[in-house]
């Protein structure tokens, strides 16, 4: 239980040391919803770096130089801390209504992670994800010790493989990036066992990061206290996202977790200016790339916009146009055909699209509105979210229409959705898996915590912003 426990609060320590000491406008709670997902970055790198200086993976060495890199940050002078004012709040005094109501919703959100560990640590190893593509991989490193090859079926079948690789029954799932399986080799490497039941402890403290993360990052914006409470609330209790938490194995809670606090630090560098942010921004969306394939695609997407709001105005309306016209004029011409050095093919025609990394689909339009009406509007996966939103941008746009001057964050929501619905709309693969919800509900939530936090940030109070220096 000792090595449990340092492979859950290690990892978010060093992340939380970090940050503490160099992210000088955040307040706590933000700085422990990153700090987390920083220090699980941290752990994946550092076994990757074991592995390639040929090192036999042995916990205790490894919490060592953790440990080392978060103590490293208190050595360095620690700049005064800027947060944003409060903006007049009332004081503490449990009696008044604003603090009941956050104290209510406190214990809602307190009582509902209580339920969801149990059921996480209560049930078995399941989820498909998990069995298929993650688990086998960990289970494998876990018990030689080291960061063994995989290779595809046919490669392992035919012999042409690496010596010593290992295949998975999934066909696509050896080529799966392997940030979460070594978060599963870590949780065992603490245990000195592989128990299928707490490898799965990780999922609920992701949650708990975004939830802190939020936090945080609403009460920056000058949200009050008990109505951010109430919206980590709402963006805690959506059903899909608690189920994701209580199954552990999937990637997609991960990779919409590092996905909204992307945005959410891309949000407050509009606002602030402040480096840290921006740092954080690009930081989290190199992260997307790491959780899984899709992360490409999103990921990709938050870098692009947070590198078009490093350039002034009129440099990205020219370069915006450009492209558009450059984009108008291949596709009459016939399409790109290209082979990108050290990348692969990238090839986009009326026929079929492919991407370095993601491979190649072939297109074709495909009517699946009822389907995303049905998952949307009708299922129970998302409680009220979809109609929540449906009300809360157009209110967004009446009450701050200021905000549309920080393009950023609006880009990237209006990239995003069009790339999502260009996916299931156009690629007959994915139009399939819509219509037998295969994939269309774990997409969705790739991008749902993220849909909350950027209306939110539309609909609430103006940003503070960071507090003068004090006097000296």
């Amino acid at each position: 239980m000792t090595g449990l426990l340092v492979s859950l609060f290690l990892p978010w320590i060093a992340g939380s040391t970090w940050l503490w000491r160099t992210w000088r406008t955040a307040n706590l709670p933000a700085v422990l919803g990153y700090g987390y997902l920083l220090g699980i970055l941290a752990v994946t790198v550092l076994i990757r770096l074991w592995h390639v200086a040929g090192l036999e993976l042995d916990f205790w060495s490894l919490a060592a130089v953790l440990a080392l890199f978060a103590a490293l940050p208190l050595l360095l002078p620690g700049p005064s801390r800027r947060e944003s004012p409060r903006r007049g709040e009332p004081p503490w005094p449990w009696w008044r209504a604003e603090n009941l109501i956050f104290a209510f919703f406190l214990v809602l959100v307190a009582l509902r992670f209580g339920s969801i560990l149990l059921d996480n640590v209560y049930r078995p190893l399941f989820s498909w994800d998990a069995w298929m593509n993650f688990a086998p991989k960990a289970r494998v490193w876990f018990e030689l010790g080291e960061i063994a090859p995989y290779a595809s079926q046919k490669d392992w079948l035919r012999g042409a493989s690496l010596e010593g690789a290992f295949t998975l029954g999934n066909w696509q799932g050896w080529d799966y990036p392997a940030t979460v399986p070594l978060v599963m080799l870590w949780t065992a490497l603490g245990l000195d066992a592989w128990h299928d039941d707490l490898i799965k402890l990780p999922w609920v403290f992701v949650g708990a990061a975004l939830g802190l993360a939020a936090y945080g990052q609403f009460r920056h914006f000058g949200i009050s206290r008990h109505i951010a409470m109430v919206l980590v609330y709402l963006l805690l209790s959506i059903p899909y996202v608690n189920v994701h938490m209580v199954l552990g194995g999937y990637a997609d809670l991960w990779l919409a977790t590092a996905l909204c606090l992307g945005l959410l630090a891309l949000m407050r560098w509009t606002t602030t200016g402040d480096k840290a942010d921006l740092i954080l921004a690009l930081l989290f969306a190199t992260f997307c790339f790491l959780i899984k394939k899709p992360g490409v695609i999103w990921g990709g997407l938050l870098l692009v916009s947070t590198g078009l709001a490093m350039l002034p105005r009129r440099i990205t309306l020219v370069l915006g146009g450009l492209f558009a016209t450059a984009a108008a004029a291949l596709w009459i011409a016939g399409g790109i055909d290209i082979t990108l050095p050290a990348m692969g093919r990238l090839r986009i025609d009326a026929e079929g699209i492919a991407f370095p990394y993601l491979g190649q689909r072939p297109l074709g339009f495909t009517d699946v509105s009822k389907v995303f009406v049905d998952s949307l509007f009708l299922s129970s996966n998302w409680h009220l979210f979809w109609y929540a939103l449906v009300v809360m941008l157009p209110l967004g746009l009446a009450i701050n229409p200021e905000r549309l001057r920080q393009a950023a964050p609006f880009l990237f929501i209006g990239a995003s959705v069009a790339a999502f619905l260009f996916i299931f709309f156009m690629i007959p693969r994915y139009s399939r898996e819509a219509a037998d919800l295969t994939t269309l509900n774990r997409a969705l939530l790739h991008l749902v915590p993220s849909l909350f936090v950027f209306a939110a940030w539309w609909l609430w109070l103006k940003p503070a912003g960071p507090a003068p220096p004090p006097e000296p």
